[in-house]
């Protein structure tokens, strides 16, 4: 008889077992599909269906898929030279619209096939949650314009294509602020955001040796910007009294670092225990508020946050405003008196 092609016999204990060879996998192993055996009647029909689908799959093999092109976006220098966090946000969105972007056999989309309207149908999708539509389609967007540059595909099917307005982070409260400044749970991550004005990424990887003549050095990751912010002596003092249980200063309960989404688990879990929903990023606003109600100047307050001047000024907006008055009257007052009694 006639060899059949990608026909594989393996026999065990005495007996005689087939198997179809479809291929390799991608993880380098062979893929066999059990066979009748030769001599049953469904043998033919079984074998034909088999033949016909790693044929499907070798003509596939040609396409670059949504997902093809996502994988050689992330290992190419472009993503790997921005900042962790946006790599991780571009690798989560990514690998969301991939799974909603299928085929109906379940496979990933020809990325030639994606047209501007299948980018607002996945905003859409992703609607009741405006911020990860938002980001889903910056993500895209990225990946697009990375494909057309390395000569993959000539359209941006992403390019104009409406986000959402993004809902603003809200302060904390002051009496939630104030317990978490004295709460030992979470007292001290509590105050490096606040006191600092930095964000939970940032303050998860403050170390010690970063503290130097009153001042916190900081590698801000979005902006890739290097501070020195100083330490106000409330902060100093919580400092001082802080087991140093490891190179970061702050630890969970094993004396390991905090990773970002432990500590903001952490944080959000502590909150709703006292009745309120917040994000860590919230504290990055208390900070601003509290600075420009003391009277800081815009360029004071972007000295120790790392906000733009304007970002600042929109924060602003919200600040208590009878606060920000009284602070600007003592300061009048005494550049009154200080001129008068020249």
């Amino acid at each position: 008889m006639t060899k059949l092609p990608y026909l594989r016999r393996k026999s065990a204990k005495g007996k005689v077992y087939y198997y179809f060879d479809l291929g390799t996998r991608s993880d380098g192993t062979r893929e066999l599909l059990p066979l009748p055996n030769i001599r049953d009647l469904r043998f033919g029909d079984c074998y034909a269906r088999a033949k016909a689908t790693r044929t499907n799959r070798r003509n596939k093999q040609g396409i670059l898929t949504l997902e093809g092109l996502i994988r050689q976006y992330e290992r190419s220098p472009e993503f790997k030279s921005k900042a962790q966090n946006t790599q991780s946000s571009y690798t989560r969105y990514l690998a969301k619209a991939n799974g909603l972007m299928r085929t109906k056999a379940g496979d990933s989309v020809p990325a030639k096939s994606i047209e501007r309207r299948d980018i607002i149908a996945l905003r859409d999708q992703l609607s009741d949650k405006p911020g990860a539509a938002s980001q889903a389609v910056r993500a895209l967007g990225a990946l697009f314009v990375w494909a057309i540059d390395n000569e993959k595909l000539k359209d941006n099917p992403a390019a104009k294509v409406k986000k959402f307005a993004a809902k603003p982070h809200d302060p904390w409260p002051t009496d939630l602020l104030e317990e978490g400044l004295a709460d030992p749970q979470v007292s001290m991550a509590v105050a490096l955001m606040f006191f600092t004005g930095q964000r939970i990424n940032e303050a998860v990887k403050m170390s010690w040796a970063d503290l130097s003549g009153g001042f916190m050095r900081v590698f801000v990751q979005k902006t890739r910007q290097r501070m020195e912010v100083a330490i106000l002596p409330e902060l100093a003092e919580m400092l001082a009294r802080q087991p140093k249980l490891a190179p970061t200063i702050l630890t969970n309960a094993n004396a390991q670092p905090w990773t970002q989404s432990g500590l903001r688990q952490k944080l959000q879990a502590w909150a709703k225990a006292k009745g309120h929903k917040v994000v860590p990023h919230g504290l990055r606003k208390n900070a601003v508020n509290a600075l420009l109600e003391a009277g800081c100047t815009a360029a004071e307050v972007s000295g120790i946050t790392g906000h733009s001047i304007q970002m600042v000024e929109h924060y602003a907006k919200a600040v208590n405003w009878k606060h920000l008055g009284s602070a600007a009257v003592v300061k009048f007052d005494a550049a009154r008196r200080s001129k008068n009694n020249a």
